[in-house]
């Protein structure tokens, strides 16, 4: 039978969840010999390399490489690289997939000529359990729980697909050059923006459809279940925001509003959100007090939100300050402040 998916799995010293999951992805209903699991070792400092060989013992369709360059960009191009299958699907290695995920996510591309991209569902599984502040309002930034329909259909403006559970028509990737390495997690830093690539390829006429039958279960860490993690995230995700923005008017001449990412993410309508108020802060306080701390550079993350006392102690404080860490994160960046 001729193989027609990879299946990558990109990951950093997380052998203690790479088992399952790609115990999980060897069970699937999809026919074994129809597909291949490509562990991808993103420069491992564990027992990843140990884990993976017997994983390649046991799974026949289980192959494994070694890439240096760290970051989830340089890993997912690497798998791209390695794939002789017409599809790439990627799997977080923090994720579980339901036994007929890849059979669900690959169907679309049987029934929808010149489809280039089909993205999944993926669902919350908490380590620890979940605290009360922490209510379905807040979990677009974990990225699980996108709920866009109950059917497959093409992807609607506005909405967006995960990287983590995701299958691309290789040569419509390729075509895109791939994934930009500036973008997504490098070892303990929380960059974001993978799916940068995914409006590239849409820009160039490729059709993305939303699978919710395709369902993988993530395990959200006990330690990003905090306030605190959570203006991390927001801070973070504004400081790739305004890297995206960039490329963004480098390539299609176009800007994205600087808070309609968080707008859609947080479902906030209307002029008169945290967001507005966010805006005139940063218009007048935050330029005076960035313009201040200059010479004191660099300040991590954590420095930055205790400078400007925007305190994350419980889920008000958090909902008033949320676009605050988001615009602070942006306008950081796009003073050549903050750089990745």
């Amino acid at each position: 039978m001729v193989k027609r998916v990879t299946v990558a799995v990109c990951t950093f010293n997380r052998s203690r969840h790479l088992r399952a999951c790609v115990d999980a992805l060897a069970a699937q209903t999809f026919a074994v010999d129809g597909f291949d699991i490509l562990i991808v070792d993103n420069a491992s400092t564990d027992d990843t390399s140990e884990v993976a060989a017997e994983l390649a013992a046991r799974h026949a369709n289980v192959l494994y490489v070694f890439a240096p360059k760290q970051g989830a960009g340089p890993a997912r191009n690497e798998a791209m690289r390695q794939t002789k299958t017409p599809l790439l699907a990627y799997m977080d290695d923090d994720q579980i997939a339901r036994p007929d995920w890849l059979a669900n996510l690959v169907a679309p591309f049987d029934a929808v000529p010149d489809l280039a991209i089909a993205g999944g569902e993926v669902l919350p599984v908490w380590e620890t359990p979940r605290p009360d502040w922490l209510d379905d309002s807040f979990l677009k930034f974990y990225s699980v729980d996108l709920g866009w329909s109950k059917v497959a259909r093409p992807l609607a403006d506005g909405e967006w697909l995960l990287e983590g559970n995701i299958c691309f028509d290789v040569e419509a990737l390729r075509r895109a050059g791939g994934f930009d390495e500036r973008f997504g997690p490098r070892g303990t830093a929380f960059v974001y923006g993978e799916g940068f690539v995914i409006e590239v390829i849409r820009r160039a006429g490729g059709i993305a459809w939303y699978v919710p039958g395709a369902i993988a279960d993530h395990l959200v860490h006990a330690d990003r279940m905090t306030p605190d993690w959570y203006a991390q995230r927001v801070f973070w995700q504004g400081v790739t925001d305004s890297v995206v923005d960039d490329e963004r008017f480098r390539r299609f001449g176009v800007h994205t509003a600087r808070n309609e990412p968080l707008r859609r993410m947080l479902g906030l309508d209307g002029p008169r959100s945290a967001l507005d108020g966010a805006d005139f802060f940063f218009q007048g306080v935050g330029a005076t007090l960035i313009g201040t701390l200059c010479p004191v550079l660099p300040l991590s993350p954590n420095d930055w939100r205790q400078l400007a006392a925007l305190p994350t102690t419980d889920r008000n404080s958090l909902i008033l300050n949320v676009g605050r860490y988001y615009n602070l994160g942006y306008l950081l960046n796009r003073q050549g402040i903050i750089r990745f």
